[in-house]
């Protein structure tokens, strides 16, 4: 909480700066809502006071249900915002019930191993990102909603994101060249998840000035946006850490 309150007072500040009212300054600190991807944290929390029952849910008979429920979830937002012509606050979207199966696999697995080989998996992948692909086309295609056709609480979304955790930990224990990497981005996850957008929204405005004709190609664009966001992301963490870890990691939460 300590790390998502700095950020958030960071975020929040700045916006304040630029003319935001403090009443939708307010309403959005209230809604874990300061940065666009801080919903995840009042979601963790409301996983956390639901655990004594999800892990009751945690078993090889029971998983169908979180499932259910998530697929219900997605199905109200859809028929919501499209039907009823509702569009519900993003932190009653991306509340328990929509990724409710997620939080109880990571339980089950936890305790269980995975029966199906990579080859079936790897294949599961692919199979589920066209699914994807062609759900996000359909979607814009009919509703001409460039952002709800590529976000995540969609069927195909869960059934790509499932099959990649799922292969994910099959192969967790299994020695990789660049495991060091991937350990310490780790370590820096939740500050990276934490900072992105602060730097993330300098890089874009670089971009606009310095080198503007590269948006005329969406793939460079976004792999630029990727990779300069990341660096920031990690020089950050970096001298942060060589500074005071331990402020680093508590405060920043680098």
């Amino acid at each position: 909480m300590i790390p998502y309150l700095f950020w958030s007072a960071l975020y929040l500040g700045i916006d304040y700066w630029n003319g935001a009212a403090p009443s939708d300054i307010a309403y959005r600190f209230l809604t874990f809502n300061a940065s666009a991807p801080f919903y995840f944290v009042i979601l963790i929390i409301e996983y956390y006071l639901l655990l004594p029952v999800l892990q009751k849910l945690a078993t090889a008979k029971r998983l169908a249900i979180p499932a259910l429920i998530s697929w219900a979830s997605c199905f109200l937002i859809f028929y919501s915002r499209f039907y009823m012509e509702i569009k519900l606050p993003f932190f009653v979207v991306a509340s328990a019930p929509t990724y409710l199966i997620f939080f109880v696999l990571g339980i089950y697995l936890r305790n269980n191993p995975i029966k199906l080989d990579n080859k079936i998996l790897t294949l599961l992948v692919v199979f589920a990102i066209g699914l994807s692909l062609t759900e996000t086309y359909t979607l814009y295609h009919n509703f001409h909603d460039i952002g709800f056709s590529v976000a995540t609480f969609k069927t195909s979304s869960f059934l790509y994101a499932t099959f990649v955790i799922l292969l994910a930990f099959k192969n967790a224990n299994k020695q990789f060249p660049l495991g060091g990497i991937f350990a310490f981005f780790g370590e820096i996850s939740f500050g990276v998840f934490l900072s992105h957008i602060f730097f993330l929204t300098g890089v874009v405005r670089g971009i606009d000035k310095c080198l503007p004709a590269v948006k005329q190609s969406g793939l460079l664009y976004q792999f630029l946006l990727i990779m300069l966001t990341l660096m920031c992301c990690v020089v950050f963490a970096l001298v942060a850490r060589t500074i005071n870890k331990t402020i680093a990691v508590k405060y920043l939460g680098q």
